[in-house]
């Protein structure tokens, strides 16, 4: 009895060894403002122009599973980088996982924390070559600190008891390092103000075109009277939009059907 007992304590002790977590490292890219953690028992590597590192599992025979991270300069103008997530960016994750072969789609969303903006997703497809081979991919793309970060984790699914958590941890453990997120963001923030031309004005107990005139309401309270910027277009406007950088972007009037060409 003494002896099963023994036998019984050992099994449990061997389990309970097998489910602690793996130690771990702390990256830290020395050009891009994010660190994150990785296995021990992977092994990295990185480019010669420090723009993509990959963290992968080796099986002896090969990469079992990767996980790799690349980055890229966004454009200094704010007006490009300041909303990238209303450019159409979640349906162009879209497109490309549906032109791969049997792509089935976990998971795909898209958020905004204030100081960056992401698109998460993961994904399963086939191999073209043997159908019955399957990949997962989970991934993030994010966008901040003055950068454009892709986040991938990819292995066969014939290896997701051994590698996914392991993987899927990787992934999520990316976070940005320093001020340098804080400081990008400022250019994002809204002013919370809309604005409106005016289309009308009386000259003479006249009432003709003006669309010279903006009147600025507040975001946040609509009701209040609006602030008037009398005659402020150097020109007629029918269009008016607010662009990232809460500048006003207007066009002219449109020709008139009495227009001719020199």
């Amino acid at each position: 009895m003494k002896v099963l007992l023994t036998l019984v304590l050992a099994v449990c002790w061997l389990r309970l060894y097998a489910q602690e977590p793996a130690a771990t490292s702390v990256y830290t890219d020395a050009k891009a403002p994010y660190h994150l953690t990785y296995p021990n028992s992977w092994q990295r590597h990185q480019n010669k122009n420090q723009t993509q590192t990959t963290f992968y599992a080796s099986n002896g025979t090969g990469r079992a599973a990767e996980v790799t991270i690349t980055s890229s300069l966004l454009s200094p103008n704010p007006r490009v980088s300041a909303s990238l997530l209303a450019q159409g960016q979640q349906d162009s994750v879209w497109r490309s996982i549906q032109r791969l072969p049997q792509a089935y789609v976990l998971r795909l969303d898209q958020h905004a924390a204030g100081n960056y903006q992401e698109i998460r997703y993961h994904y399963t497809f086939a191999s073209a070559a043997t159908p019955a081979v399957r990949t997962r991919v989970v991934g993030r793309r994010i966008w901040g600190g003055g950068y454009e970060l892709n986040l991938e984790y990819r292995a066969a699914t014939s290896q997701d008891s051994r590698y996914r958590a392991q993987g899927e941890q990787l992934v999520e453990s990316f976070r940005f390092t320093g001020t340098s997120v804080k400081q990008a963001s400022t250019t994002q923030q809204c002013d919370a103000k809309m604005y409106g031309i005016a289309a009308l004005r009386i000259v003479n107990d006249m009432w003709e075109d003006d669309c010279r005139t903006i009147h600025e309401f507040s975001a946040t309270n609509p009701s209040e009277s609006p602030k008037i910027h009398r005659e402020v277009l150097p020109f007629q406007s029918y269009a008016l939009a607010k662009g990232f950088d809460n500048c006003l972007y207007s066009v002219t009037k449109a020709p008139s059907p009495n227009y001719r060409r020199g």
